[in-house]
């Protein structure tokens, strides 16, 4: 439980510890089937689940793979232009914080709330993975203004340099 505060604890476990769970296609409902009280219902639902989330994991790590060897090259971008590259390292950088906090699950469980640096990061490249795209996409409604282009590459290129 989670009151409010600035404190660095309860910013992690609001940026990414609670949303980790909830946020997954898979996680809460596996947990939902595993404490259903019809134990057969439960152990099929889990079952189903557990080879959706297996096939959801292998393409995380297969894609996330991929678009690191090729520094997300294939990727496509919804624009044209200087900021298209953004979009496809944006890309990228989502494919693996998926694979990270997969894997984060995976090893982890329940502790990885207990685990501040770790949820702290994960939380931390969400946060810049969301001002990058917010940048972008002020930029875009803005009407793409070229006077406003160097500092939406700083912002974004500054974001993309603390993921990494």
């Amino acid at each position: 439980i989670t009151v409010e505060g600035a404190n660095i604890l309860t910013r992690n476990l609001m940026i990414f510890g609670q949303g980790a769970t909830r946020c997954h296609p898979y996680v809460f409902a596996e947990l939902e089937a595993a404490a259903d009280t019809d134990v057969e219902r439960g152990l099929e639902k889990f079952d189903a689940l557990l080879m959706k989330h297996i096939a959801f994991g292998s393409g995380n790590f297969f894609g996330a793979l991929f678009q690191g060897l090729t520094l997300g090259q294939f990727n496509s971008a919804p624009v044209a232009g200087e900021t298209a590259r953004y979009y496809k390292q944006l890309s990228r950088m989502s494919k693996g914080l998926a694979l990270c906090a997969d894997v984060s699950m995976l090893m982890l469980g329940g502790d990885l709330k207990r685990k501040e640096m770790i949820s702290a990061r994960l939380g931390d490249v969400l946060s810049h993975l969301y001002l990058a795209s917010a940048t972008l996409k002020h930029y875009e409604d803005q009407g793409r203004m070229v006077s406003d282009l160097p500092f939406v590459q700083y912002a974004v290129e500054r974001n993309l340099y603390l993921i990494g």
